[in-house]
Parts: structure tokens; sequence; C-alpha cells
């Protein structure tokens, strides 16, 4: 790394008079010098072509605010988190009888990825929800960080019928535009349900991917996610 740095910056030439007045050690007193500047790699001073490297970065709050149209790494729902919030509250105070929790433990994970010269943004809020004294009863949202429309919903239930119900709903919520009836809606998530009965199950619906899993202790989770790019 030391001899690179020291040809971008004398030249072979005069790398080599640094070779003969150092007696050899010339490598050593560059890294010596690249400790004293705080330059840990050699691009930070002959700089690097990036076109074909592979790199994250993170987005800050205002950086995020620059990409009105969302990122472009995740499917998008044209519902948002808001909504889809909403309607999950109403259902659970229903359902349960109780309210459910979640705006105040939402997170962000915003970054760019290049590779080779293209660059993919993710942008994505997740909040959690969960239904007041039940703990292994939860809802997650996955949503854009910039507008709020919905990358995935995950659930987890212990109840069958419980989680039958959400799965209907939910559905029906992100894909609005697919004129559901009712017999076709609940065939198909039968059909998911029944798959688990084994352990895991996935089926593809319109413009979403529906995947879950059973466990040995009744609980049901599952994950509706977009497909539509």
């Amino acid at each position: 790394m030391a001899i690179i740095i020291l040809n971008a910056l004398l030249g072979v030439a005069g790398s080599h008079l640094i070779h003969y007045f150092t007696n050899g050690d010339f490598q050593y007193v560059i890294e010596d010098l690249m400790d004293e500047l705080g330059v840990d790699d050699a691009d930070e001073i002959i700089g690097s072509d990036t076109s074909s490297e592979e790199y994250y970065r993170e987005l800050s709050e205002q950086e995020v605010s620059a990409y009105p149209d969302g990122c472009n790494g995740y499917a998008h729902f044209d519902v948002t988190d808001e909504d889809m919030g909403a309607l999950i509250e109403a259902w659970t105070r229903t359902e349960y009888g109780r309210d459910i929790s979640g705006d105040d433990s939402s997170s962000e994970d915003n970054y760019i990825y290049t590779y080779d010269g293209e660059t993919t943004s993710y942008l994505q809020k997740t909040t959690y929800y969960n239904v007041d004294g039940e703990y292994n009863d939860y809802v997650i949202i996955y949503s854009d960080s910039a507008t709020g429309k919905i990358h995935s919903v995950t659930a987890s239930m212990e109840d069958t019928e419980r989680i039958k119900s959400f799965l209907k709903m939910v559905v029906q919520k992100l894909d609005s535009k697919a004129d559901w009836s009712e017999k076709e809606l609940e065939r198909q998530c039968d059909n998911f349900l029944k798959q688990m009965d084994s352990g895991d199950g996935s089926v593809d619906i319109d413009n979403m991917v529906i995947n879950g899993s059973k466990y040995s202790d009744g609980e049901i989770w599952l994950s509706i996610g977009c497909t539509d790019f």
C-alpha cells in the first residue's frame, strides 16, 4: 500500500530516491506518515474509481426526504403504514376487545447500495405492534421511510381462526383492486393455512407473496410481501 501511495505522490523516479536515502525502509516511513495524517487507506490520498466497487452508505433523515417516490430496492403496496395501522388497531379492538400499541417503538434503516456503478436505495421503517396482554401476538409493518407505502406486513398469533381473520383483512386491504369474492379469498387463505400443517406454507396471490410457519407450540407466523416493483 505504501508503494502505491509513494508512486502516486512522487512518481517512480522519486520512489527510487526515497528507497536509496532510507536504506530500503521507505515503506515504514510512509506508513508512519499515514498514521500521523490519520489516513487509513490509500484511496483517501490517490482517490479511487468506485464504478466497479461495492459499498453501502447510510442515509441521513435529510437525504431520505430527497426520495419523494420512495426507494427502488423494495416493492411497494399502494397502502400506507398509517392506513394499515388504523385498520389493525380497529381489528384488534374487535378481535381481542382491547388495544394494540406500537407507534412508540418504530425504527428506520435507510441506506444506498452501490455495485458496478449502479446504486439501489433501501428506505425502510419498521413499526412494531403488540397486543396489550398478549406476549406472543404481534404485528410488524415494514414501510418506506419516505412515502409510508408498505413493503410487507408480518404477524404472529396462536389462534388459527384469528390469524385467518387477520390474513383476510390484510390481503383485502393491500390488494383492494383485485375485487375478491368472499369465497375465493376464503379458499386462498384455507389453502395457505393447510400448507402449514406440515410446518411451512407459501402462496402467491396477485401482487403479493405470503409465507408462513407453524411452530410446535401452535404459534403461527406469517409474512405478506409485495412483489410488484
